[in-house]
């Protein structure tokens, strides 16, 4: 009798063969700015993310880098940034993305 792959094991197989960008997509979507006051921008993702006091994210509009923010304050799920650069002004619905390109993702939400 032939055994069949339990779905936990398939599943990591598609994902060891798609890369990264799809690990990424399984823990969550793209973080991104929640809201935005004069000062200050917030965050969806914080310290259960990888988000920490004094990293550097870029702000990305449509593929392009629009600002670069530094975090202020993180919790496990949010984070509250100073702007440091803004070619167009940041707005909720941007997404952050660590220099370089690497993502941010957004934790899933409990329960």
């Amino acid at each position: 009798m032939r055994r069949h792959a339990p779905p936990a094991a398939l599943l990591a197989l598609v994902l060891l063969a798609l890369g990264p960008a799809a690990a990424d997509a399984q823990a969550g979507t793209e973080a991104g700015v929640r809201y935005r006051t004069p000062e200050t921008v917030y965050l969806d993702a914080g310290t259960l993310a990888g988000v920490d006091v004094g990293d550097r994210l870029e702000v990305v509009r449509g593929g392009e880098t629009i600002g670069e923010v530094e975090v202020v304050f993180a919790a496990e799920r949010s984070a509250s940034c100073r702007v440091l650069s803004e070619r167009t002004p940041i707005q909720a619905g941007d997404h952050v993305r660590l220099p370089g390109g690497g993502a941010v993702a957004r934790p899933p939400e409990p329960g």
